[in-house]
Order: structure tokens, then C-alpha cells, then sequence
């Protein structure tokens, strides 16, 4: 059954709200149980030791500071994974810091009023929990199993090195990412054991997570500052992109062409096919809209205009950027040769035929 820490000081409000949803929810599908706090020490007293599908949290507490539930949705949000329902009669009170998580629509935290119905609220948890991002994140996920797997199969040999010793802020990165291309290589076969098949956001790791530009990075040109919807591809090396204050430092970035560029079938599948070699196609998603990065728009651009001109939006994951700059520099080192006469060609071929 799912499990709701529900931080709320009122307990008329509980009562009549949420108690009185839970009984409605025994009958259906949709039933759950509750924790019901009344402070932000009990808040977290209750999240260190109970596993909660998901959080609902007034933001006035009685008694404490003013919109003192930020602190426990802060918590939740730093250190869980679970979606946030903020139920507040002062919903302008939400911290700075959480609300811009609150107005993605798509994301796993959202933002009520008191005076409206409880249904919604509940409507939201619920979909979180039953999406796939739920089955994998949350209590007892796939995230989790897959995690414990790891740490007691593989994991025992690689931090060996560093055991009786105080381990680094860089050490933890390290054994981080030895952890996640554990997994990485766990997923890359079906439940078969033959190899998978991706799908388009699989590609993009968006927005882009690395505090620094890399090789793979997808830019939104801008024009008087304003955003253009015209996206290019940063295709120089990694061992090419040197700081930006050298007046020397160029980057190269390849334009992605909007499919609308593309409108027929047969134009669009030799490129996804990969039989034009030109070309390279970025899947769309939900969250961007996709092209074809044409490798004969390769622009160089010096560094020091990149943030006047461009926002970084995006990134390629590692295996799909390398891919297309291999192949970027096999069609630009690509070689001819003169066309042979077939007929004579083909007039002496046919004297070796028997």
C-alpha cells in the first residue's frame, strides 16, 4: 500500500481532508495509509526512518518560523526520491530555490492551494508512483536493487584501494562513476540477454548536467538575446576545448536542421538510416525538438562569443557524440577519385568472364 508523510499542524484539517480521502481510497485502487506530523524535527525523525511513496507539506507550521515546511520539502528534495505535493494557504511562501521545480508540470513537484479540492493532490502523487519514474526511483525501486547488487557483486575490489583512509571529494567521484558504469553495462542488454534497443531520450542528457562545456553539448543560438529555436552541435575534441580567455580558443559546432527541412518520407529515412553520410540524425522528444546536424554546416566560432550568442541547453550522451564526430571526421577526410569509363571498364571485365 502506498505511504504518505503528510506535515500538517491543523488536525481538524487532517481530519476532514486527508483521513477522510484515505477511507474514500480503501475501496479502489488508489488506497493508502499516512504519517501524519505536525513539526519539522518529527518531519524528519519520520523521513530517516520510513520508507513514503511521497511527501504532502503545509508550509505555516504552528509554533515555528515563517514558512518553516520549505525546510522539510528542501530535505526531501536534496536527499529522496519522491514527489513533493505543497497543500498551503500561503502558496507564495514556497522557497525561491523549489520554485522553479513547481511550475515544470512534468515534474515531481507541485503546488497547491488549500481552498481547492484534496483530489488533485492526490491524483498527482499517485501518477508519480505508478509511472515508470516511480517503479524506478522510489521505495524499493529498480534503482535501489540494482544499487545493493552492485555494491555486494563488483564494488568490494574497487574501493579496497581506499579503505583506512579518509576518502577525497574527488575519490567519491571516482568510485561514483566506476558504480554507474556498473550499470551502465547491466542495461545495456533485454531481459533476454540480447542487446536493447534505445529510444529518443535515451539520447540527451537534458538539460545539461556538467558544470563545464563538453564535446557533445547542444547550443539555442540567440538573437538580441532572446532564444531562436536554431540549435547547433559542439563537435570540437575534448582535448581541443581550452579556457575560454585564450584569444586563440575556437569552437566548431555543427547546425542541426529542423525536419521541416526534410518533409517526405523518403528524404528522412536515408538519414536515419545513416546512408547519406552528410548527415546525422538527433532524435525529437518531448523535451527538444530534434533536426538533422548537417556536417557541411560545421561553423568555427571563437570561445569568447559562445555565452554572448549561445545557451547551452543540452547534451549528447557520451556513445551518440562520439559516434557522430568519428563520423564528421570520416566525411570531411573523405577522398575521390575520377569516375572510370564503364563501358570500357566493363568491355574488359567480360574478356575474364568463362
Amino acid at each position: 500500500m502506498r505511504n504518505y508523510m503528510i506535515l500538517e499542524d491543523d488536525d481538524e484539517y487532517v481530519n476532514n481532508t486527508y483521513k477522510t480521502a484515505q477511507t474514500d481510497s480503501e475501496k479502489t485502487d488508489a488506497s493508502f495509509s499516512y504519517v501524519h506530523v505536525k513539526s519539522v524535527d518529527a518531519a524528519r525523525i519520520e523521513l530517516a526512518k520510513t520508507r513514503f511513496n511521497g511527501a504532502i507539506i503545509d508550509l505555516h507550521l504552528a509554533g515555528g518560523g515563517m514558512a518553516e515546511g520549505n525546510e522539510v520539502a528542501k530535505q526531501i528534495h536534496r536527499d529522496y526520491f519522491m514527489p513533493i505535493a505543497v497543500v498551503s494557504g500561503f502558496t507564495d511562501s514556497v522557497d525561491p530555490e523549489l520554485r522553479g521545480f513547481a511550475l515544470d508540470e512534468t515534474g515531481f513537484f507541485r503546488v497547491f492551494n488549500k481552498s481547492q479540492m484534496i483530489a488533485p493532490v492526490f491524483e498527482f502523487l499517485l501518477e508519480v508512483e505508478q509511472s515508470c519514474v516511480g517503479q524506478i526511483f522510489g521505495p524499493g525501486g529498480e534503482m535501489s536493487r540494482m544499487l545493493s547488487d552492485i555494491f555486494w557483486k563488483h564494488l568490494g575490489g574497487v574501493v579496497k584501494q581506499w579503505q583506512g583512509q579518509k576518502m577525497s571529494d574527488l575519490d567519491r567521484k571516482r568510485v561514483l562513476r566506476n558504480a554507474v558504469a556498473h550499470m551502465f553495462g547491466a542495461l545495456q542488454s533485454n531481459n533476454e540477454g540480447e542487446w536493447d534497443k534505445c529510444l529518443p531520450g535515451e539520447v540527451y542528457i537534458w538539460p545539461a548536467i556538467c558544470p563545464k562545456e563538453m564535446t557533445g553539448d547542444i547550443y539555442e543560438e540567440l538573437e538580441n538575446k532572446k532564444r531562436t529555436e536554431r540549435f547547433f552541435l559542439l563537435a570540437t575534441p575534448s582535448c581541443d576545448i581550452v579556457s575560454k580567455s585564450s584569444s586563440e580558443a575556437i569552437r566548431h559546432v555543427i547546425r542541426i536542421l529542423p525536419f521541416s527541412d526534410f518533409p517526405s518520407k523518403g528524404k528522412i529515412e536515408n538519414k536515419i538510416s545513416k546512408k547519406e553520410h552528410r548527415y546525422h540524425v538527433l532524435p525529437p522528444t518531448a523535451f527538444f525538438v530534434g533536426g538533422v546536424a548537417d556536417f557541411a554546416s560545421l561553423n568555427m566560432i571563437p570561445a569568447s562569443d559562445m555565452d554572448a550568442h549561445y545557451i547551452r541547453v543540452g547534451s549528447l550522451v557520451e556513445p551518440y557524440w562520439r559516434e557522430i564526430v568519428n563520423r564528421l571526421g570520416a566525411w570531411l577526410g573523405r577522398q575521390g577519385t575520377p569516375e572510370f569509363e564503364k563501358k570500357l571498364l566493363l568491355k574488359s571485365i567480360r574478356k575474364q568472364w568463362p
